[in-house]
């Protein structure tokens, strides 16, 4: 009899741990998916951030003095 109830309470403590187990899994999942998302929305932006940038700089490459036939100081892209 003492066997039986320390069984039944092993089998009770082993299904509590496999609920809090899958638990655990599925949060996990959860937040890898979240973070991926996370992610992929901040390369987004900077890629965004980077074309931007990209471009302003042809724009200031564009700038020539003719004076010297050097590319014009526009300051933008200092300390960026």
């Amino acid at each position: 009899m003492i066997d039986q109830n320390i069984r039944k309470k092993q089998e009770t403590e082993i299904e509590q741990l496999d609920k809090t187990a899958r638990q655990l899994r599925t949060e996990f999942s959860q937040k890898v998916n979240q973070l991926k998302e996370d992610l992929l929305q901040m390369a987004n932006d900077l890629d965004r951030v980077g074309r931007i940038q990209l471009k302003q700089s042809r724009n200031d490459a564009r700038q020539v003095s003719p004076c010297h036939g050097q590319l014009a100081y526009s300051g933008w892209f200092e300390f960026q």
